[in-house]
């Protein structure tokens, strides 16, 4: 039996939870027995040799060491994100815990050089790329006018200083930055950036905040989308911006942590802090541009590959 230990997909709406759901999708389509358990039930559970837990990272930090020790499953750890990879307060802990497991799932070949040059982590480590959808509904003909800001809102984001930034600029009437993402996840940050909007009201008619969208409806958005801006101090892997690419979208990014290795799929700009980030905004703002599809191979071929990925990551585990 596989179980998944992973936050419900509804409770925050991320890149993690999408993908996350995309391995679940996989394993149903595969045939693979698996069942979801819980956070707050997985305790309770009695454990076989033969099983195997894949563990969601986002639970790293609050793990019962003691209750890890005795479980019979085979562990696995699927690592969208490490605490020490955004502050290596908590390191030294974290690279005693990560060899309790009998193997990774990364999802990205940035996260697996981290986890072995960083974290010395001795064991297997498969990568698994999140499957990169485009909207299949919308072509080249649309008009393309939007500038996005796709994010969870929390400090690592850094809309807050893109905001402030923002403020010290004259902007022109027409430029509408729409900011789409789950404030659930940090409630206070949300906050915080709803004051700096309070504090400098010349950018409401330019900053609109949306809150989550469903992911269907961002895909056939990418499609009117001119610029996507990525304001991130780091990205494990950088989903939206995987997806703007892949949608022929020009993505201004700061290219923090695994960012640098996707701008291959598109047209995208690496600046060097974020006042280029504003910078180029406004200079590709009123430019038309040619959108750069990549269509490297057909979306089934594609998410045939992801599925093959998944059983190569699990089977070794089931098998022994």
């Amino acid at each position: 039996m596989i179980y998944f230990v992973a936050p419900p997909a509804d409770v925050h709406v991320s890149g993690g939870s999408l993908f996350n759901g995309q391995i679940l999708r996989a394993l149903q389509q595969v045939r693979y027995t698996y069942q979801y358990v819980s956070v707050q039930r997985w305790e309770q559970r009695m454990f076989d040799p033969g099983d195997v837990i894949i563990i969601d990272s986002i639970y790293l930090p609050a793990l019962d060491e003691m209750f890890m020790d005795s479980m019979l499953a085979q562990k696995v750890l699927l690592v969208h994100l490490l605490p020490s990879m955004l502050s290596q307060d908590d390191a030294d802990s974290e690279k005693i815990f990560l060899k309790k497991f009998n193997r990774l799932i990364v999802n990205s070949k940035f996260t697996k050089d981290y986890c072995v040059q960083k974290m010395g982590f001795p064991g297997k480590i498969d990568i698994l790329e999140p499957y990169i959808e485009r909207s299949p509904y919308i072509g080249l003909e649309t008009v393309r006018n939007k500038i996005l800001l796709v994010a969870t809102w929390q400090p690592v984001k850094q809309i807050d200083l893109f905001l402030l930034l923002l403020a010290k600029h004259t902007l022109p009437p027409d430029l509408v930055i729409d900011i789409y993402g789950d404030a659930s996840i940090n409630q206070d940050y949300f906050q915080y950036c709803l004051a700096i909007l309070e504090r400098f009201p010349e950018l409401k008619d330019h900053i609109k905040i949306h809150g989550v969208i469903d992911h269907k409806d961002l895909l056939r958005l990418y499609h009117q989308t001119k610029m996507l801006l990525d304001t991130s101090s780091f990205e494990s892997y950088g989903m939206a911006v995987a997806e703007a690419l892949a949608a022929g979208v020009m993505v201004i990014t700061l290219g923090k942590g695994n960012i640098k290795n996707l701008l291959s799929l598109g047209s995208g700009i690496l600046c060097q802090n974020m006042d280029e980030i504003i910078h180029y905004m406004l200079i590709i703002h009123d430019q038309e541009l040619i959108p750069r599809l990549n269509s490297n191979s057909s979306s089934e071929a594609r998410w045939q590959k992801f599925i093959e990925q998944v059983k190569l990551a699990v089977e070794y585990q089931l098998n022994g």
